[in-house]
């Protein structure tokens, strides 16, 4: 009898691992095309909070200097202060590309209480922008030269959109265990799972902020970014927030790449558990819930294997290899369908190994409401909503 119960079990995982699999690739192979209207591209504001010296700032920066956009482009780089590691070789980076476009460096301050740093920059940066169009885009991507002009164009495209975002991909290849981890995160889980969500109407309930274009009118609707006070995800709050006011928010097909590399298993595990408490506050269930089945899939096999090894079970214990090893298979697939690099085949064990410690982490999470991000400590309520903040400094603007 315990035989068949196990045979079962691990029977079950296998097909949860085939069926997932499927349903991502074809959310990624069969993605709709788009109509996009011909649009007059208005001029945009992007502001970009700096804290700290990302992996390749400088390069980072110049991407976005260097955006193929045929209107007036404003580019805001909001740091704290001039003691950021990065104001000085950023602002050398923006003086010698003065001809790209519109440069200017804003000082945000210390942010008030119960108000995360990136946010304060925003706000900030939003109150000096000249576009009549604002982007948002985080200093550790790179975007293509087409970005910006696709943004502009779904979001014209779109009467009721109050925004447009591109999914975030790891797309530089690998070098440690917590790079593949890294890129299997955003490659494999979330950036899938967007757009299997987003598959039908090309929208999705919240947002994915790592550059996220909005309309100054749905902003001024949903309250201002102000709205997400005392929130740890500003991006997914503030989509939240717009779909709860009858926008859409647009997701569209082109990626926007992440910098990164050389990262240690302890930077990940920080960077890992930051984005568990982000999903908890951030995405609905009804976008979690395929991701946590997939889990659970995967710890079925995993404990119907010690089983059987213990039991000297042949059959259920080679189905559940075959679903574990599966799921590597598709994790790794998916990442590169998506439009990552290849994985090196010593790192195969990564995709079951970050799968089996997500619940472990996710319990920290509720256990320890303290996290760190970019050098500023936040305390957590329940629901990964801020409970406590510093206090505030008046923000200043001060051109390039």
């Amino acid at each position: 009898m315990a035989t068949w119960i196990v045979g079962l079990v691990s029977c079950a995982a296998l097909i949860t691992v085939v069926l997932d699999h499927l349903r991502l690739l074809r959310a990624l192979r069969s993605a709709p095309q788009r109509n996009r209207a011909n649009v007059n591209f208005p001029s945009v504001t992007i502001v970009r909070p700096v804290r700290g010296l990302d992996v390749g700032a400088e390069d980072n920066l110049r991407a976005v200097l260097h955006l193929d956009y045929p209107a007036p482009l404003e580019i805001l780089l909001a740091f704290d202060d001039d003691s950021d590691p990065a104001y000085l070789a950023l602002k050398r980076v923006a003086a010698t590309c003065a001809s790209c476009a519109s440069v200017r460096v804003l000082f945000a301050g210390v942010p008030p209480q119960g108000r995360t740093g990136k946010l304060n920059a925003m706000i900030v940066g939003l109150a000096e922008a000249k576009g009549e169009l604002v982007a948002f885009n985080d200093s550790d991507t790179r975007p293509s030269p087409q970005l910006l002009r696709q943004l502009v164009e779904a979001l014209l495209s779109n009467p009721n959109a109050a925004d447009t975002f591109a999914p975030a991909l790891v797309s530089e290849a690998p070098r440690s265990a917590a790079d593949v981890a890294y890129a299997l995160m955003m490659n494999a889980w979330y950036g899938p799972s967007a757009a299997a969500s987003a598959r039908k109407r090309g929208t999705l309930p919240f947002i994915m902020g790592q550059f996220m274009l909005w309309r100054r009118e749905a902003l001024a609707k949903i309250g201002g970014l102000a709205c997400a006070d005392g929130q740890l995800t500003d991006d997914m709050y503030l989509g939240r927030c717009a779909s709860g006011s009858g926008f859409d928010n647009v997701l569209i097909a082109t990626p926007l790449n992440i910098h990164t590399g050389g990262m240690t298993l302890a930077q990940f595990a920080h960077l890992f558990r930051r984005w568990l408490l982000f999903s908890r506050n951030g995405l609905p269930w009804q976008f979690t819930w395929e991701s946590w089945l997939r889990g659970i899939a995967v710890c079925a096999a995993f404990i119907s294997l010690a089983v059987s090894l213990a039991c000297d079970f042949v059959i259920p214990g080679a189905i559940a290899v075959t679903a574990l090893a599966g799921f590597s298979a598709s994790q790794i697939g998916i990442h590169r369908v998506f439009g990552g690099a290849a994985i090196p085949f010593r790192f195969v064990w990564v995709p079951v190994v970050l799968t089996l410690a997500a619940p472990f982490v996710a319990v920290f999470t509720l256990l320890d409401r303290n996290v760190d991000w970019r050098g500023r400590k936040y305390s957590l309520k329940t629901h990964a909503a801020l409970s406590s903040e510093d206090r505030s400094a008046e923000g200043r603007a001060v051109s390039v």
